[in-house]
Formats: C-alpha cells, structure tokens, sequence
C-alpha cells in the first residue's frame, strides 16, 4: 500500500565457533576452550590461563547459549511493539557463549547486586574470569531457541516473573523466588528483579559513548517491560539500586543495534491514488460494521500516519455504494516489511462522510461525524504498536 517500512541498519559480526552444538541439551566436547571460573584460556581478557573446560562443556552456574540465530526485537505484526527503540525481528547470527544462570553474584538465595556503574559490572565480570554480555547476547539467552517473545512462552504470564511491579519493589528478593521465570536455555528470572547492565551502546538515533543499555527489570507495565525485545538506556556511570548484571564468557558477539529514527512523528500526510492504497485492507474490513458492500467500498481519502518515528500507518476513508444502506468511515491498516497486511482500527458512520482530523498530537487523530444530536467525534490512538477506538465524544456548540 506504498506504506515505507522502517529503515534498519544493524552491524553484523558473527563468531565463529568449531565444533559447537545446536543442541543446548547436549552441547559437543570439541571446541576452542574458553574462560571459566577456576582458570581457561581467555582471549577477551587479553591474558593466558590453563585450560578449564571445552566450549560447550557443562559450566557450574552458567547456561550454554549454541550458535543460533536471533529475531531481534519485535515483528510489526506482533504486539506490543516499540517501534522507535526495537528491531522488527531481524535475523541475526550469533556464536556460542556461556551466560549466568542467575544475576551476579550468581547465587541462588543471594541478593543481587545493587548500585553499579556500566564500567564496574564490568570489572566486576572480569575479576570473575568472565565479561559483560551484550544486549543482543542477553536477548538471544532470554528468547530461547525458539524466539519467544517471553523467557516462557508467547502469552504474557505476569506470575511467571513477577512482572507488573516497580523495580524498586521488586529489585532487592533473593535469587531463586521465581522458578517459573526460565528460558528455553535453562535461564532464570531476567525479568522482574533489577535492570541488568549490557556491554552495549545506546544505537538508537545517537551515537553517544556515554549512554549504555540495560535489560530485564521491572515495571508496572509488565507486559511491555517483560518482554525479551525490551530494553532502557541510561548513562554508563549511572549506579542505582535498581541496576545490577550478569557475565557471560566466550567471544564477544560484534552484532548491535543500530536504528536511525526515519520520521519524526508526523500526523497525517494525504497521499494520491486512495483506491490504490487501500486495496489490499479492503477485503479485511468487518462486514458487521459496513455491511454486505463493503467489498465494493469506494476510497476517496488516505493518508501516511507517523504515530511515532520508525512506524508507517495508511488511513483510508471511503463509502459503500448502496445509498439506502449506506456506510462511510476510516480505515487505519498496516503492510509490514515482509508484506503482511493488517486492519489495526475502523469506524463506520451511517450516511454522511466523516472528517478525519489531527489532534496536535502525533499519536492521536480524530474522525468527526454529525447525526441528528450534532457533532461527535471518535478518536484513534497509538500505543506500542496497536490501535485504540475511543468512544464518541459529543462537541459542544459553538455560536
């Protein structure tokens, strides 16, 4: 439907990795050996040691993450979605690495650790023989081998990690509460305890050296902050009691995100040849609001909606052709990269056309209609991806 989809760039590197397994159950014996607690052969840390156990080998307190590919963030299909902050589920290579099973200090029934800069969780992963694990790491752990969009599955179980609860309530129980709280890797409780430092960078519409990623946490939106895709970014020598980590050993995946803002959040913008446009959504239309002639709406109106930067919606606005039956309304829909179309709202209007208006506000826009009471107006806004219909609002007269 013309609609432009967002513009990702994303620096890829992938490590290679002799002789590792896919099977996270049963990882190979041969491999290139890396760092373990207790002496292993250490490149990252730019120091030799004797050599601990293979690559893949079982690790005390650490989970194996195979080579794999990571779907990186949210499709646009999938809801809720931060399209300003979040990679639409982008395929990316990554090698093998161990990963904490629990926060540092890695312990169950301990405490992890509160108020820590970037640079001191790194130190401290370091004085472990191990290193900070990137953003993307953290999150191919979290998903799992089967890219779920929560450690535990698709549907969002706030009992699963404790979600829906500030961090500060949540951020100081002992490691161990939530067993429930595991990815498909044997990963426990990334969510609904303390944010955990990365070993990223903040590569969302800044460059700046100063500002680094944290995932997991805690808050009452749970359902948006437990998923795996969700991350915060805060300046690297920020200390909280919110803020802990975890280490991971092996090489250091190269791949980050990297997403450049391609709007700025503008509201309506009326494009050429509706019909056009709107073909693809009309087919999708509930019959139960436009009635039997909906398959033959006529579109005389569409517009690009930009909620927010890096999201793309067609409005639409059209009539049926039966003049004693007849139904007019607006239509908001989207086509995704991979060409998957969908109806995100529609409303419709008995008889007269409505007007489709702004709102001074990129999220929001509203459809004004006129019955026998007067005006009313219907508003559309954005939220995380989805579409919300407000109820009619009756306007106030003027003289």
């Amino acid at each position: 439907m013309g609609v432009v989809s967002a513009l990702v760039l994303v620096a890829l590197s992938v490590t290679s990795c002799k002789g590792c397994s896919d099977d996270p159950v049963k990882p190979k014996e041969d491999g290139p050996s890396a760092t373990a607690d207790g002496g292993a052969k250490s490149s990252f840390l730019g120091r030799s040691q004797d050599a601990g156990p293979k690559l893949g080998a079982p690790r005390p307190g650490m989970a194996w993450i195979p080579a794999g590919v990571l779907k990186a963030g949210t499709p646009e299909g999938k809801l809720p979605r931060v399209a300003t902050e979040e990679l639409p589920g982008t395929p990316i290579q990554l090698g093998a690495f161990y990963i904490d099973v629990f926060p540092y200090p890695n312990e169950p029934g301990a405490i992890p650790q509160p108020n820590v800069s970037r640079d001191e969780a790194k130190k401290l992963c370091e004085e472990k023989g191990k290193r900070l694990c990137t953003e993307l790491e953290w999150e191919r752990a979290c998903k799992g081998p089967d890219n779920t969009t929560y450690e535990y599955g698709e549907a969002y179980r706030s009992s699963a990690c404790l979600t829906g609860q500030t961090a500060e309530l949540s951020s100081r129980k002992p490691c161990g509460e939530r067993s429930g709280c595991r990815s498909g890797f044997g990963v426990l409780e990334m969510h609904g305890g303390a944010w955990e430092w990365t070993d990223s960078l903040w590569g969302r519409g800044t460059h700046d050296p100063n500002l680094g990623v944290l995932r997991g946490g805690n808050a009452e939106a749970g359902e948006i902050v437990g998923r795996c895709a969700n991350a915060i970014g805060r300046p690297i020598s920020k200390k909280h009691p919110t803020f802990g980590f975890r280490c991971c050993i092996g090489d250091r995946n190269a791949a980050e995100v990297a997403l450049d803002p391609k709007n700025t959040g503008r509201t309506l913008t009326l494009l050429t040849k509706p019909d056009e446009r709107a073909r693809p959504l009309v087919p999708l239309l509930d019959k139960g609001q436009w009635g039997p002639d909906v398959t033959s709406l006529e579109v005389d109106r569409a517009w690009l909606w930009q909620p927010v930067s890096n999201e793309d919606l067609l409005v639409f606005g059209g009539c049926t052709p039966e003049v004693a039956s007849r139904k007019c309304g607006f239509v908001v829909g989207r086509t995704s990269a991979a060409g998957e179309t969908r109806v995100l709202a529609q409303v419709a209007f008995p008889r007269a056309m409505p007007e489709m208006k702004t709102t001074g506000e990129p999220p929001k826009i509203q459809a004004v209609a006129i019955d026998i009471k007067g005006k009313y107006s219907i508003e559309f806004s954005y939220s995380y991806g989805k579409v919300n219909v407000g109820a009619p609002i009756r306007m106030a007269e003027h003289p």
